[in-house]
C-alpha cells in the first residue's frame, strides 16, 4: 500500500511539475480585422455579416467555432482539429473609386501544422512565430513569416467564396485570394486558466495568395472551455499524498 501510495504520488507530482496535459476543447471568437495588401491599392474594408451589397457602414465582424485537440509536455506540444468555423460574411473592398463584394458564404479553417513552444510558468501556448496585424496600406506583410498554416478545409464544410462588382478589384481577389483559400501564415498566443479549464487568446493569419503581390491579413480573438473539465482531484491528489507522506515521516521520526 505504501508503494501504491508513493509511486501514484511521483507520478502525479511529475505531471503536475512539467503541466503535462491533454485536453478538447470548444471554442468561440470574433474575427476582428480584415486587411488586403497588394491586391487593392488604398483598400477601404467593411466586414458584415450575411451577404451584403456594397456597404460603408460600421463593419459587424462574424462568429466563429471550434474544435481544439491540444497537448502539453514539457516546454512544447501539439494542436489538432478545427481552428474556425465561421459563419457567411461579406466584405467591401474599395480600389480607388471601384467597389466590389468578396461574399464568403462558409469558412472552415483547420490547424495544419507548424511548431510549438510552451511555457509552464505564464501556461501560454504558441504556434508559429510572432507575426504583427496593422490596418495600415504599407506593405508590412511580406516582410513578415511563420512556419504555421491553416488548411481551407473543404472536407468540413469549407465553401469557395465570389466576388461581384468591379472586374478590377474582383479578378485580383479571385486569382490571389479565392482561388488559393489557404492561410499560408498563422501566429497564435492562448492563456491557459490555472485548472486547464479555459483559456483565451489572439491569432493572426496571412492569405498570401500568389506568393507575391497578394497579402490578405486577418486577427482573431477567441476563448476556449474544456470539453470535459478537468478534475481538480487530480490536481489536489498529489499535493494530498505528499502531504501524507510528510506526516508519516514525522510519525516515525517522533516514534523514534
Amino acid at each position: 500500500m505504501k508503494i501504491t501510495k508513493t509511486l501514484l504520488a511521483a507520478s502525479i507530482l511529475t505531471a503536475i511539475a512539467s503541466q503535462s496535459h491533454a485536453t478538447v476543447y470548444n471554442v468561440t471568437g470574433t474575427l476582428g480585422g480584415i486587411n488586403t495588401v497588394g491586391a487593392t491599392s488604398d483598400p477601404s474594408l467593411y466586414v458584415h455579416t450575411g451577404s451584403t451589397a456594397y456597404s460603408t457602414s460600421t463593419p459587424t465582424w462574424p462568429t466563429f467555432t471550434g474544435t481544439w485537440d491540444i497537448a502539453t509536455s514539457g516546454n512544447t506540444g501539439s494542436i489538432a482539429g478545427i481552428f474556425a468555423d465561421l459563419v457567411q460574411y461579406s466584405t467591401s473592398v474599395k480600389a480607388l473609386i471601384v467597389t466590389a463584394v468578396v461574399n464568403q458564404p462558409h469558412l472552415v479553417y483547420s490547424f495544419n501544422g507548424g511548431s510549438v513552444s510552451y511555457n509552464a510558468d505564464t501556461r501560454t501556448f504558441t504556434l508559429g512565430q510572432a507575426m504583427t496585424f496593422s490596418n495600415s496600406d504599407s506593405g508590412f506583410p511580406s516582410s513578415q513569416t511563420s512556419d504555421a498554416t491553416l488548411k481551407f478545409d473543404t472536407a468540413n464544410g469549407a465553401v469557395a467564396g465570389a466576388c461581384s462588382g468591379s472586374s478590377l478589384v474582383c479578378d485580383s481577389q479571385q486569382s490571389q485570394f479565392l482561388q488559393k483559400p489557404d492561410l499560408e501564415r498563422f501566429y497564435m498566443t492562448l492563456t491557459f486558466s490555472p485548472d486547464f479549464n479555459t483559456f483565451s487568446g489572439t491569432a493572426v493569419g496571412a492569405d498570401v495568395g500568389n506568393g507575391t503581390t497578394g497579402n490578405s491579413w486577418y486577427t482573431w480573438s477567441f476563448n476556449g472551455t474544456a470539453a470535459v473539465p478537468v478534475p481538480a482531484t487530480a490536481w489536489l491528489l498529489g499535493s494530498g499524498l505528499v502531504g501524507l507522506g510528510g506526516v508519516a515521516r514525522r510519525r516515525r521520526q517522533l516514534q523514534a
